[in-house]
């Protein structure tokens, strides 16, 4: 392992139990349950960015995202209201702007 993983490994880990909030030991079984669940997801949200960057870097690198766009010029390029599509919709970041209108 090299020491950026080990870096990293060793921050979540100190990290997750402030993430973590604390149990009550009132109410149901099934009560405990979800509140066991609940107060975890914190955690599994600081878990799982990571991953969800790397699949999404991961994909740009390897061209996926374009090569769906270029796989769609070819079947419906001759399509108008897919052209105008095309043009008027982000690829990545939406525009917000476009999506509500101006507010005056």
């Amino acid at each position: 392992m090299d020491m950026e993983t080990i870096t990293s490994r060793g921050i979540t880990v100190m990290n997750v139990p402030a993430l973590i909030y604390p149990i009550g030991s009132d109410g149901s079984f099934i009560m405990q349950a979800v509140t066991a669940v609940w107060s975890c997801r914190k955690a599994v949200l600081a878990l799982l960015s990571p991953a969800f960057l790397w699949l999404f870097f991961n994909g740009q690198a390897r061209g996926d995202i374009a090569s769906g766009v270029e796989e769609s010029m070819k079947r419906y390029g001759d399509n108008a209201e897919f052209r105008e599509y095309i043009k008027s919709v982000p690829l990545l970041v939406p525009d917000l702007r476009k999506s509500f209108g101006d507010r005056k």
